[in-house]
């Protein structure tokens, strides 16, 4: 049940490179049994809001270590995800504020698919979204553009918002 991250606004290759990375990867596949649930999220996109070397713009996003988030799109009404003592500052991302957003939907009670009921009723723009909330046992991929693609073995399922990623992934 343990939920760790690595992450940082470094370039995908050198962060999997990194001697951090490569001490925790080892130590994620020693530490679990193989009939243990595992996820991995691993993502990279372009800044839109945020600065990339704040913490809080990096993905994945983390609330309270419990629900874990990754996004892709643009989010145009982001700040009215926020709670109103944090809408107006300007160091939340789209992604950070869909975060905290859902984490509070979820603290007060929604299951995760109700939340994102809430969310995509408020939604201005484009979301593709993969979203864990660790406490609720529950995983959710969610897009308003139709733009989600997964592939699946007995080792896993991984998912993307853009089909070339998996094309590649496929081809190797």
């Amino acid at each position: 049940d343990d939920l760790n991250v690595l992450k940082g606004p470094v370039k995908i290759m050198d962060l999997l490179k990194n001697d951090a990375y490569l001490s925790a990867e080892q130590s994620f596949l020693q530490k679990m049994p193989v009939q243990t649930e595992r996820m991995i999220f691993g993502h990279a996109r372009l800044v839109t809001n945020g600065s990339e070397f704040s913490g809080s713009s990096n993905h994945p996003i983390v609330i309270n270590k419990d629900l874990c988030l990754v996004h892709n799109g643009i989010v145009t009404n982001y700040k009215e995800f926020l709670p109103n003592e944090l809408a107006q500052s300007d160091t939340f991302s789209d992604s950070a504020s869909i975060a905290i957003f859902l984490e509070q939907k979820v603290r007060d009670g929604l299951s995760l698919n109700n939340a994102f009921n809430d969310f995509q009723d408020k939604l201005q723009g484009t979301a593709s979204i993969g979203c864990l909330v660790r406490t609720q046992r529950k995983f959710v991929l969610f897009s308003n553009t139709g733009s989600l693609y997964a592939i699946s073995n007995p080792s896993g399922t991984v998912f993307a918002s853009e089909k070339l990623f998996l094309s590649k992934l496929l081809k190797k």
